[in-house]
């Protein structure tokens, strides 16, 4: 390559350079409108959370589980003696259970006495024997269990107090609660009253709160519970004729009062203006770093694709933009792990936008100003080393088109150099007959003419399945060359 040519090499070399650290400065400058991105996604979510469970389907079974709490706790109080969540709710159902393990005694012991033809059939499979009811026994434990779990889950959120028929308050979960339910409503909040009535069914008062949509959607969610069994979505249809009745909370009036950005666990954007924590789920979500990126990528692979046609810039004839097809694809398919699954660059975009990759350095002792540049360096490494990754895999691949598919397939992938190495092996046994003067009868010739065919005979054993195949080939091939000299030979004769 003569002084020119390295010129122009060079300067086709700075282009891509120059490319390269545009596009990482780009993509480093546009952090803050994939911030912005996520922040927008992060309020919209919020907010969608919100009207999702506007209808305050969370809100409604943590009422339901509260009050299924507080009823056994009740219960406990008025027998003096702690209860399982059977013994309160199910309360008739162990009786049930003994008398139906007595049954099935008798019932056994009558089969035992009787004669062999005159044995008494026992059903083994009804539905309601002691198993159905010890395993309806074990639902309503494991409920009690979950409703146990979730109010000690709760107990700060949802504030409550049972009211007495005197107007005075029984067990809650405030100091005074009284003065606490009169105290007025902050914006987020809502206040609401439930009563169970004397047959267990579940009435709606007293809802107050900012928001009318607010109250509305509380009262729908809380009407679905008015009829509802806890057991009856927990088993079979056949339950309800077991002859087991759910007792829940009766003649029990409670005022419950709550902070909706509180109880839900996340801070809805109109009730908090302040600072978000973005999460990786919002720079995901919110498409700014895919947007982004695709632009880039795209500008790169055209430049990629357009620039090798440059003659003089002798771009993409190297060694290294020679690498075969499979590895080469095995490399791209780790970069699009990387890259398309996000979470590395975007780990990186949300620590950098929040500080905390600068805390990180401070932490290990930089200075604040070296780490204000080394936050810069690491950005810009991680974008030219996997920009210039991609840009140099579209140069390896171009070759397809310059060399054309099927020339790029016989020179640039595996498989395609190991078919030709089959190939010239092949012609080169094959060929032994050729060379082979058959008019001489010697030893010498005959091994080498079984030597080829050995040769052959191994090489298509390697095939498996498809060396059948390349056996009736070869078999053909052969009888072929074998008429060819020596059937001519008996014409003359």
């Amino acid at each position: 390559m003569d002084t020119k040519l390295k010129s122009s090499h060079r300067l086709g070399i700075l282009i891509i350079v120059l490319a390269l650290l545009l596009a990482s400065a780009s993509t480093i400058g546009l952090y803050p409108y994939m911030k912005t991105k996520a922040e927008s996604y992060h309020n919209r979510s919020s907010v969608r959370q919100v009207q999702e469970s506007s209808n305050f389907g969370n809100l409604a079974t943590q009422v339901m589980n509260f009050s299924y709490e507080i009823w056994h706790l009740k219960m406990q109080e008025d027998t003096g003696r702690r209860l399982t969540y059977a013994q309160t709710f199910l309360p008739g159902l162990e009786e049930k259970i003994r008398r139906q393990e007595l049954d099935d005694q008798a019932a056994v012991q009558l089969e035992d006495g009787e004669d062999e033809g005159q044995a008494t059939v026992y059903d083994s499979e009804n539905p309601y024997d002691v198993y159905y009811y010890q395993s309806i026994q074990q639902t309503i434990d494991s409920a009690g269990s979950e409703w146990e779990s979730l109010y000690r889950q709760y107990y700060s959120s949802l504030s409550y107090g049972v009211r007495e028929q005197d107007g005075t308050y029984g067990r809650s979960n405030v100091t005074d609660p009284k003065a606490f339910f009169r105290e007025p409503l902050k914006d987020d909040q809502i206040q609401f009253t439930i009563n169970f009535n004397s047959s267990g069914i579940l009435k709606v008062q007293d809802i107050r709160g900012n928001r009318d949509e607010d109250i509305t959607r509380l009262k729908e969610s809380l009407t679905r519970f008015e009829f509802y069994d806890p057991l009856e979505v927990r088993l079979a249809e056949g339950y309800r004729y077991s002859g087991v009745e759910f007792q829940g909370p009766r003649d029990m009036t409670v005022e419950f009062r709550c902070s909706l950005s509180q109880m839900f666990g996340y801070t809805d954007a109109r009730f908090d203006s302040g600072a978000q924590q973005l999460t990786l789920r919002d720079y995901r979500f919110s498409n700014g770093y895919f947007a982004i990126g695709a632009s880039v990528l795209g500008l790169l692979a055209v430049l990629a694709l357009a620039l090798p046609a440059v003659k003089r810039f002798e771009i993409g004839k190297s060694a290294l933009c020679r690498l075969s097809f499979e590895p080469l694809s095995c490399i791209g398919v780790a970069w699009m792990g990387v890259m398309g699954d996000g979470t590395i660059p975007m780990a990186l975009i949300a620590s950098t936008m929040d500080g905390s990759l600068k805390s990180e350095l401070l932490r290990a002792e930089f200075l604040p100003w070296s780490a204000d540049v080394m936050v810069v360096v690491i950005n810009m490494a991680f974008w030219m080393v996997s920009y210039g990754m991609f840009y140099w895999g579209i140069t390896c691949y171009r070759a397809i088109f310059s060399l054309g598919p099927w020339r790029y397939f016989k020179e640039r992938t595996w498989l395609g150099r190991f078919l030709r190495f089959i190939k010239r092996w092949a012609f080169n046994a094959l060929n032994v007959f050729n060379e082979t003067d058959w008019e001489r009868r010697s030893t010498r010739i005959i091994g080498k003419a079984i030597l080829a065919n050995f040769v052959i005979l191994t090489i298509i054993s390697c095939l498996w399945f498809w060396g059948i195949g390349a056996l009736v080939i070869y078999s053909l091939v052969l009888f072929f060359l074998l008429q060819k000299y020596w059937g001519a030979d008996a014409a003359e004769i």
